[in-house]
């Protein structure tokens, strides 16, 4: 795991043989949370000729759903790290999220 740097962590992915189709999707949502700027970090792998996109959401009720970050497609046979500043105005008594989603290709090596 690249987390932890240990044999200790996760992962998840997206498969993408059948019944999956185009466009897909598998989201993360994360717990409420109270902060509404800071930086928000993973670690990736999109290695194949077809593969889809992962994209980075922030979701508040004011502004549900705001795109932070979209990779698209073959990224090369590697673990990549991606850290982005998650900065967003929350309101009084305001919670944010962070949404991670996954969207299949059209091949079978999506993950």
């Amino acid at each position: 795991d690249h987390t932890t740097n240990s044999a200790q962590g996760h992962y998840i992915y997206i498969e993408t043989s059948e019944p999956t189709k185009v466009n897909d999707t598998a989201s993360i949502i994360s717990e409420h949370l109270v902060a509404g700027q800071g930086c928000f970090g993973l670690w990736y792998h999109m290695h194949g000729p077809s593969i889809g996109s992962l994209v980075i959401y922030t979701s508040t009720k004011t502004n549900p759903m705001t795109e932070v970050k979209r990779i698209d497609g073959e990224q090369g046979d590697q673990w990549y790290h991606l850290q982005t500043d998650i900065n967003v105005s929350l309101q009084t008594k305001q919670y944010l999220r962070i949404i991670v989603k996954g969207v299949a290709g059209d091949g079978i090596q999506g993950k």
